[in-house]
């Protein structure tokens, strides 16, 4: 290769700008950038999703009917002078849903706070309902659940 071959293999390719000091300088920012947006991405999930500012169980249920069952829903609140609202599920024994309800949780002085609820269900596959379980509390409480 003479120098006339390696001038125009120099001009045809061109040069780094950035010394490979400063590339890896970008790379570590970047990195941490990726890293600290995924760390706030992932708290706010946890805050609105993983919180167990609301825990809630069933403490008794018992099915009246082929197509009544009735229960007991005990809620503990961080803040039980706030009102809730628990979704609840009934389930025959094969483990099917036949109904289901929204709960309302009034505001109170203290936790834990107990509802008594029943729930008309079907009769699905010809089984009565078994079982009722909490599928989920929030303090989102919709506008015809509320009483103010």
């Amino acid at each position: 290769m003479n120098s006339q071959d390696a001038s125009r293999t120099s001009a045809r390719y061109e040069q780094s700008r950035l010394s490979p000091t400063t590339r890896k300088s970008i790379l570590v920012v970047l990195v941490l950038i990726v890293l600290a947006v995924g760390g706030g991405v992932t708290y706010a999930q946890y805050k609105i999703f993983g919180s167990t500012d609301l825990e809630s169980n069933v403490t008794r249920y018992e099915a009246t009917s082929d197509t009544v069952i009735e229960g007991d829903i005990s809620l503990n609140r961080d803040t039980p002078e706030e009102a809730a609202v628990c979704v609840i599920r009934a389930r025959n024994r094969d483990g099917d849903e036949v109904a289901r309800r929204e709960v309302y949780f009034p505001p109170r002085d203290s936790s834990p706070t107990v509802v008594f609820t029943g729930m008309n269900t079907t009769m699905l596959n010809g089984l009565p309902p078994g079982i009722i379980d909490v599928y989920g509390c929030s303090y989102t409480v919709p506008e015809y659940l509320s009483t103010n």
